[in-house]
Formats: structure tokens, C-alpha cells, sequence
């Protein structure tokens, strides 16, 4: 089982890394605090790693297990509240996530968000993508070939938000990869916009159509609409096979593309 070690005066932070998963220490002045996280945890713990490491825009937090992952630095806490923590720099986290992938490779991942599902399972040959939504409905669909390269390069691409066009791989069940933005507040709020009023809702689908029939991609339209309106967003990154749909956090995209390409 290989290891790093990361230490910050009295503080060290120590990472074991083993075939299907990662063990967390923190210690400091005879205190100690384990973790260890595997499968989906470990997606969204190296996602936020990498998050760390590029200076995502929007991460500031995860929460896995006992774990939480700042962009300046990993905490451990106890049940009982108590606290350890190192600070870390971008190339610490760098570091973290290029030894993690180099030991670790996972063929089959789950990943759940208030009853969203994605799944992903692959071989050698063939990744089969499942999305299931909050009401049950579910899709999947089957990669061979470039296609999966395609896919986990499309959740890299967006998960950073640099305004590509949406991937759509040419199947039966027409799988669709693409950034998504959702305003922090009430969509039935209602702006007035050179003297016309809408609800936020409607704005965005209106500037979404305009972009559809101008052939441009939608995403950084409405980011800039919602940037001069003051209006904060959350991105995600959208997976739709037919009409289901299910949007993860940029990172936990990341980690997927880290543990799984």
C-alpha cells in the first residue's frame, strides 16, 4: 500500500492508498483522526482534489464521510465535533489526486444526488451509462469505442464550464452530456428587462431558444444574463439519455473522469 505524507508544523496529514479505496490520518499533538473513503466517496473526494488543485470556480466545499475537502486545505472530524485539519496548496492537491488515480481504478460507479442516480460501469471494451431520476424513471445506454473517450472528455470539458457545445452521442437513446446552470434563487421571481417582464424562468428559456435558433450554445448566454442581474448560480454538469435527465457537481464530474477514463 503506497502513502504521502503532508506535514504543516505540528500537523500531519497522512494518505494511504490501496486497490479500491484511500485511508485518511490527521495527527497533531497526540490527537488522532482516521477516515477511509471508497467508491462514490472516493469519486467526490478526488473530484474536490482536483477542484483544489485548478482553482474551480464555485467549489468551496465537500463533505464525504469524515472528510472535508476546502480548497486550501483537508479536515477530519469526529462525532464527538472534534476538529484536525491541514492546509494545503494547489499542488498539494495535485499531488493527492495524481497518486490516488495512479492507484486506483474503479469499473463501476454510483453516484446519488437527493435521489438522482448515475451509474457507470465499464470493461475494456464497453461502458454502460444509467441514469435514473428522483421519480424512478430510468435510461441507459451502451459506449464502445471512441465514444467513451468522448463521454469522459465531455465531463471534463464541462465540469470546467468553458462553454462547449453539448456532446451528443449519435445512439438509439441519444445520450447527451452538457453544463448546466441553475440560478440559486426562485425561478418564478419576476424581472422587468427593458421594460418587458418575465418570471426568471422564462427569461431563461427565452434566451436558451434564442441561442438554439441562432445555433450557438446557451450556457454562457445565460450566465452573463444572470451575472448583470446579480443573480448567483450553482453549475452542473447534465447527463440525459432520452428525457432523463440527472445534473452532479462540476467535481464530482471530475472525479469520475479521474477514477474512470
Amino acid at each position: 500500500m503506497d502513502s504521502i505524507v503532508f506535514a504543516e508544523d505540528d500537523v500531519l496529514l497522512k494518505i494511504q492508498i490501496g486497490k479500491t479505496g484511500v485511508g485518511l490520518a490527521i495527527v497533531r499533538k497526540g490527537k488522532k483522526i482516521i477516515d477511509s473513503l471508497v467508491s462514490d466517496n472516493l469519486v467526490k473526494f478526488v473530484g474536490a482534489c482536483k477542484a483544489s488543485a485548478i482553482g474551480l470556480g464555485g467549489f468551496n466545499a465537500e463533505v464525504v464521510s469524515k472528510t472535508t475537502i476546502n480548497p486550501d486545505k483537508i479536515k477530519l472530524e469526529k462525532e464527538d465535533a472534534e476538529k484536525l485539519f491541514v492546509s494545503l496548496l494547489p499542488g498539494d492537491f495535485d499531488v493527492i489526486v495524481k497518486n490516488v488515480k495512479r492507484g486506483v481504478r474503479y469499473q463501476k460507479v454510483e453516484l446519488n444526488l437527493l435521489g438522482n442516480i448515475l451509474r457507470l460501469d465499464r470493461d475494456e471494451e464497453r461502458l454502460v451509462v444509467e441514469v435514473q431520476n428522483a421519480q424512478g424513471q430510468a435510461h441507459g445506454t451502451v459506449l464502445e469505442g471512441l465514444d467513451i473517450d468522448r463521454f469522459f472528455s465531455a465531463l471534463f470539458v464541462h465540469a470546467l464550464g468553458r462553454g462547449s457545445p453539448t456532446l451528443y452521442i449519435n445512439t438509439s437513446d441519444r445520450l447527451f452530456v452538457k453544463e448546466k446552470v441553475e440560478p440559486k434563487e426562485d425561478l418564478s421571481k419576476e424581472l422587468e428587462v427593458k421594460g418587458e417582464k418575465k418570471t426568471l424562468g422564462e427569461w431563461i428559456e427565452h434566451i436558451e431558444k434564442l441561442a438554439k435558433d441562432a445555433k450557438k450554445y446557451s450556457q454562457p448566454y445565460v450566465k452573463n444574463f444572470l451575472r448583470q442581474h446579480g443573480i448567483e448560480f450553482h453549475r452542473k454538469v447534465s447527463v440525459r439519455i432520452r428525457e432523463v435527465e440527472v445534473r452532479v457537481p462540476p467535481w464530482w464530474a471530475l472525479g469520475l473522469y479521474e477514477l474512470m477514463s
